[in-house]
C-alpha cells in the first residue's frame, strides 16, 4: 500500500500500448541540474571542487544534458587529477566512451535493416551538415519523398531523434557519436566523413561502387591529389548524399560527371557553370549551391528544395 511504481522505457509507443496515454517523456537535464548529477558521481557532493569547476563545466557540456552519459562520465572522473581529467577529457573528444555508446546502441539494434539505413544516413547529414544547413529540412524532406516520413516518427519514440523547443527535428550529439561508430565498424565505406577516409577513396584505395553518402570537409588540401574528380564521381553509382565545403575544388575545375543516384547535394562554392549535361536529376529532392559558379541549370521540376547563392 502506498507503493508508486514507475516504469521507463526507450520505445515511447511501448508504454502507450501498455498504459495508454499518460506517458511523460523525459527531459533532458538544464545546465545546472546535470552539473549537480554529474558532481554527486564524480564528488559525491552536489557541486565540483573549485579547482575543478571549469573542466566539470566542459563535461557536462559534452553529455549534452544526458542523465546517462553524466553518470557513467561521472564515475570516470572519480579520484583523478587535474592533468588527468585534461587527458579523459582530450580522448573523449576523439574517443566515444564505450559504455554509454554501447546503451545508446540498444535502440538502434531493434531497428529493422531499412530503418538502420534511414537512421544512419541521416546521422550522416548531422555529422557532415555544413554552416547554415537546415538538418530538420533534409529529414523531412528526404523521408516524406521516399516515403518513409512514418520512420521518421518511430525514430523519435525510439529516443534516435528527438524535437526541441523551437519543434525541428535534432539528433543529441551522443546518439551521432553512437551512429558515427556503428558506421565506421560495421558500414565502411558506406558513408564517408573523415579526411583519411575521403583521401584514400580520391586515390582509389577504397571501394568506390559502395559509397552511399561522401562528405568532403571544407578547406581540403586537393593539391596533391592528382586525380580526375569526375571520373571517381562516375564510378559512384550508389552515391545518394553528396556534402562537399567551400574552398575544396579550384575554379578552374570543370565537374563533367554527377551520378543520377544523388538525392541531395549541398555544394558550396561548386566550380562548374552548368550541371553535368548527363546528369538526371530524378532523384534529387534537395540542391544546394551556396557561392556557386552556376550561371545555367537544366529543368529540376521534382527538386523540393532549390537553394543557390552565386558570387
Amino acid at each position: 500500500m502506498g507503493s508508486r511504481i514507475i516504469l521507463t522505457a526507450r520505445d515511447k509507443q511501448l508504454l502507450i500500448n501498455h498504459v495508454g496515454d499518460n506517458v511523460y517523456e523525459v527531459q533532458l537535464l538544464t545546465e545546472d541540474e546535470a552539473l549537480e548529477l554529474f558532481s554527486r558521481h564524480t564528488f559525491r557532493e552536489k557541486s565540483p571542487k573549485k579547482d575543478l569547476m571549469k573542466l566539470s563545466r566542459e563535461v557536462v557540456e559534452y553529455a549534452g544534458g544526458l542523465p546517462l552519459a553524466l553518470k557513467v562520465l561521472g564515475s570516470s572522473f572519480y579520484k583523478r587529477d587535474k592533468e588527468q581529467w585534461r587527458h579523459i577529457i582530450d580522448r573523449l573528444k576523439r574517443i566515444p566512451h564505450n559504455d554509454i555508446l554501447g546503451k545508446l546502441r540498444l535502440s538502434f539494434d531493434g531497428l529493422d535493416k531499412d530503418e538502420k539505413k534511414i537512421f544512419l544516413d541521416i546521422a550522416f547529414i548531422c555529422i557532415a551538415s555544413l554552416t547554415g544547413y537546415s538538418f530538420d529540412l533534409y529529414v523531412e524532406l528526404v523521408l516524406e519523398t521516399c516515403g518513409f516520413k512514418l520512420i521518421r516518427d518511430y525514430l523519435i519514440e525510439k529516443s534516435l531523434l528527438s524535437i526541441n523547443i523551437r519543434n525541428r527535428i535534432v539528433m543529441h550529439n551522443m546518439i551521432r557519436n553512437m551512429a558515427a561508430n556503428v558506421i565506421m565498424e560495421e558500414y565502411a565505406n558506406s558513408r564517408i566523413w573523415l579526411p583519411e577516409e575521403v583521401r584514400d577513396l580520391l586515390k582509389g584505395k577504397l571501394l568506390t561502387e559502395k559509397v552511399e553518402n561522401l562528405c568532403i570537409p571544407e578547406g581540403y588540401n586537393f593539391e596533391d591529389d592528382p586525380v580526375n574528380y569526375s571520373n571517381i564521381f562516375r564510378r559512384m553509382q550508389s552515391l545518394q548524399v553528396l556534402v562537399i565545403g567551400d574552398g575544396t575544388f579550384s575554379s578552374e575545375c570543370d565537374i563533367t560527371y554527377l551520378p543520377s543516384t544523388l538525392r541531395f547535394i549541398e555544394w558550396e562554392g561548386y566550380p562548374s557553370i552548368s550541371l553535368p549535361e548527363n546528369f538526371e536529376p530524378s532523384q534529387l529532392v534537395v540542391l544546394r549551391l551556396k557561392k556557386s559558379r552556376l550561371v545555367k541549370l537544366g529543368p529540376m521540376s521534382k527538386v523540393y528544395l532549390l537553394s543557390l547563392s552565386p558570387q
